[in-house]
């Protein structure tokens, strides 16, 4: 049986889905502000955890504060750490070429595409 795959271009289905650069932009941030809400609960819910674990093993001293402290420090970093990076139009030209020569791969390959290691650059298929 052979495992490999290459582009879906066969699939009316996956030639009939476009999606503007517009929308690839909004749903990239769309998957950032999701994995920050996720990144949020596992916080809210580990230290919740470990707080109750904290009470019941040494209930003399809250060290469960430093473990709080120390992961939350990190946590609105990922928010906060989208910048804006000012380009030149010519290299601005450049780089939506490669994204619009992205999202072609992209839906060229259909359900095979590596869209979960969000590269900017990859391989056509998506992978490193």
């Amino acid at each position: 049986m052979n495992t490999t795959m290459g582009p879906a271009s066969t699939n009316p289905a996956t030639q009939s889905q476009s999606v503007s650069s517009d929308e690839a932009l909004a749903l990239v941030h769309v998957r950032k502000v999701k994995a920050f809400y996720l990144h949020l609960a596992q916080y809210a819910f580990v230290i919740a955890s470990l707080t109750i674990v904290n009470l019941v093993v040494s209930p003399h001293y809250f060290w469960v504060l430093w473990i709080a402290a120390g992961w939350g420090f990190g946590l609105p970093k990922s928010k906060k750490s989208v910048r804006t990076v000012e380009l030149d139009p010519d290299t601005a030209e450049v780089l939506g070429e490669h994204r619009d020569r992205q999202l072609f791969e992209r839906h060229a390959w259909g359900d095979a595409y590596r869209s979960d290691l969000d590269l900017v650059f990859g391989r056509p298929d998506g992978s490193q």
